[in-house]
């Protein structure tokens, strides 16, 4: 069976210029991508694309965090059929 392999993208608006960090967890809080790390950016929108082959199967967490506020996104990934991607002895 072929794989196939999506992106997510994180969509996001300054209405002012700021600093931004956006950050990827998995469900045990374990950081999975630092996709943005407290960089400058001005006023306007913003596309990022994530690929999603680096997320866990199951809950992940995107946070974006600017000097304003902070917004908690979760992202649900199934990987090979299952919502969790751990090997299985059953």
């Amino acid at each position: 069976m072929a794989s196939f392999v999506y992106d997510a993208q994180i969509n996001f608006q300054l209405p002012q210029d700021d600093v931004v960090s956006i950050a990827v967890f998995d469900q045990t809080g374990r950081l999975i991508e630092q996709v943005l790390n407290q960089e400058k950016r001005v006023a306007g929108n913003y596309y990022i694309r994530l690929n999603s082959d680096k997320l866990t199967g199951g809950v992940n967490y995107v946070i974006l965090q600017s000097s304003r506020e902070r917004l908690v996104q979760k992202v649900i990934v199934i990987k090979d059929g299952r919502l969790d991607n751990r090997d299985d002895d059953d």
